[in-house]
């Protein structure tokens, strides 16, 4: 099954990536591939890795894309993107589900799909969430989580960093005195930006108002 969603040709996982997916032992794996490659399924390279051979079929991938429960209008755009790339990726089945301000993942119900892209409320990664990640089957993404020296597959933006730049844009136009607008809920990126740029605004020497 994992063959026929990889076209011909095309790289399939390393040894120690099967290892890993299927907890088995190493000869048993090798039984495995080795009778893969006599049936022509798979070549292996030796010192390369293992390379499909097989007619790929449709494979349907199930997507959980978990998304904070509030209106706001970044989440809105991200749910977009998700969908336009959907539309023209046929074999992507996306299934949203929102999760409330106070939830944590460990109540994230990940049965019946092969992957996950989420956007927790909260960003910061706790060990005792780590613990409930490790114990998932299936490869999850994170968006913009805020997790440290924690390794955790996570794409990200800088919003301290940006936060700074956008005072400094208005410092160097000749502003002293600026407003900065919050929005809710407050959670930790919210409350990132907004320290990034009271600090950077009282290195300025600038006034800020909240």
């Amino acid at each position: 099954q994992e063959l026929e969603c990889c076209p011909a040709g095309s790289s399939f996982y390393s040894v120690r990536e099967l290892t890993d997916k299927y907890k088995c032992h190493r000869r048993i794996l090798d039984a495995a591939l080795e009778a893969l490659e006599q049936q022509t399924l798979i070549s292996r390279l030796p010192r390369v890795g293992i390379f499909s051979n097989m007619e790929s079929k449709q494979c349907k991938r199930r997507v959980l894309v978990v998304l904070p429960d509030w209106p706001g209008e970044v989440i809105r755009e991200w749910w977009d993107c998700a969908q336009d790339f959907a539309r023209n990726h046929p074999n992507w089945i996306l299934h949203k589900t929102l999760i409330p301000v106070d939830q944590r993942i460990d109540t994230l119900n990940l049965s019946g799909y092969d992957c996950a892209i989420i956007h927790i409320p909260d960003a910061r990664i706790t060990i005792e969430d780590m613990g409930h990640i490790s114990k998932w089957q299936i490869p999850a993404v994170f968006f913009n989580v805020a997790a440290g020296s924690i390794q955790i597959n996570n794409v990200g933006s800088d919003d301290s960093g940006g936060s700074m730049q956008a005072c400094k844009y208005l410092f160097d136009h000749g502003h002293r005195k600026t407003a900065v607008l919050v929005g809710e809920p407050h959670t930790f990126t919210t409350m990132e930006r907004l320290i990034s740029y009271r600090q950077a605004a009282q290195l300025l020497g600038m006034k800020t108002v909240v």
